[in-house]
């Protein structure tokens, strides 16, 4: 970001700030630098409560006036929308809105979404390379041995592709319907797929994380794991 002089607060909307993800990203977003505080706006999606509610979050905006919410969000550089978590027909309004809202300032949307909505996308096969500690065999030409497929790698570039199960049909329409707006001057909009979402005091994947990370395979293998 360069020298400290350029930092400036900047306005978040953070949508449900006493969810985990809620409370993770207005930790994370609190500031832009040692000595300069972000002001974060969000909505909540139970009672209003202390002590779920981030100390960090400047004001809260009720959910009973719509277009206020709608103002609220134009008027931010980082929008965030956690579809876990998220009333789907709230979202899909907000993103309407936005569509057809001029926003002056350039803005970040990101929208927290699911790998489920990749979860039926038709599988393409490539022949499984051989591993490092794997010695060149002499190939027999009489009986030769077949060759092992394994599935090519999604990437951001089958996104086009991308078919979900049944119960995530309307995270996909919202994830459409938020990468149009990339077709708006200032914004720029992103879906993150996340997988499973945890560490919210829970040490049930503790173990599983630990093993992962100092590469011990601990973890079961079921059937050939191709």
């Amino acid at each position: 970001f360069g020298s400290r002089s350029r930092f400036a607060a900047m306005r978040v909307f953070v949508n449900n700030v006493d969810t985990y993800v809620g409370n993770a990203l207005c930790a994370d977003l609190r500031r832009m630098s040692p000595d300069i505080d972000n002001k974060i706006f969000g909505t909540v999606k139970g009672k209003i409560s202390r002590g779920k509610i981030p100390p960090s979050v400047k004001r809260i905006v009720a959910r009973t006036v719509p277009k206020t919410v709608v103002k609220t969000v134009a008027s931010c550089r980082l929008i965030t929308y956690d579809l876990h978590d998220a009333d789907l027909e709230e979202v899909e309004f907000v993103l309407k809105a936005l569509k057809l809202t001029d926003i002056e300032q350039p803005t970040t949307l990101v929208l927290i979404s699911s790998v489920m909505v990749w979860a039926n996308t038709r599988k393409d096969y490539e022949e499984k390379p051989k591993g490092e500690d794997e010695e060149e065999e002499e190939e027999d030409e009489e009986n030769p041995k077949p060759k092992v497929l394994w599935p090519k790698v999604l990437t951001d570039n089958d996104f086009h592709r991308r078919t979900p199960s049944a119960k995530f049909d309307a995270w996909k329409t919202l994830e459409t319907l938020c990468l149009s707006l990339n077709s708006k001057n200032n914004l720029s909009a992103y879906v993150v797929c996340a997988g499973v979402l945890y560490g919210s005091g829970e040490h049930v994947l503790h173990d599983m994380f630990k093993a992962a990370l100092l590469s011990q395979q601990s973890h079961p293998i079921i059937c050939p794991g191709n």
